[in-house]
């Protein structure tokens, strides 16, 4: 549905499941930042629930923040797209943390590769809780890459005939004379 204000210009309805986006995520101090919004009530903060490799249903619970960082930006996209004023916090910084807060041995700042998802929940209006942008996830890695223990050396022998002292031989952008 959408309405037709003076002007001819068309807007959404506001109303709708939670907008918003994983802006990026800082892989020096694993802080993931975004923007959420419930076109209910736009001028207002809403949660954020994370959720780390899959969505909620079959990721791992992260944690959840309220969105109530200003972003002019978002604000800004808010009111052109919905031909309204909005002025709320929208913004978001999550601190992924170490482990899951519910089971300690999922651990995210393990040197492996993840991936972040995010679920703006509904203030009102019965609405689903949307998976927000983009709803692949943002992958990561965090924490201190493991390092296997044991290094393997491939030698490699080349023979030159006894009878030949002089031969040149080219390993790696060097030349060896046998």
């Amino acid at each position: 549905f959408t309405s037709t204000l003076t002007g001819g210009t068309d807007c959404p309805a506001k109303s709708g499941s939670p907008k918003g986006t994983i802006d990026g995520i800082s892989t020096d101090t694993g802080v993931a930042f975004g923007w959420a919004a419930d076109p209910d009530t736009l001028n207002s903060s809403i949660d954020v629930h994370f959720y780390v490799d899959g969505p909620a249903g079959s990721g791992v619970w992260a944690g959840a923040v309220t969105s109530n960082v200003l972003r002019t930006d978002v604000n800004s996209f808010l009111s052109d797209t919905y031909c309204t004023t909005v002025t709320g916090n929208h913004g978001f910084n999550f601190t992924i943390p170490d482990a899951s807060p519910t089971d300690s041995t999922k651990t995210f700042k393990d040197g492996e590769e993840h991936t972040l998802y995010a679920h703006g929940i509904d203030k009102v209006g019965g609405q689903a809780n949307a998976l927000l942008n983009p709803t692949t996830g943002v992958r990561f890695t965090l924490g201190e890459t493991s390092v296997n223990d044991s290094v393997t050396v491939v030698k490699t022998s080349i023979e030159v005939a006894p009878t030949d002292t002089n031969t040149q031989i080219g390993i790696d952008g060097g030349t060896y004379i046998s």
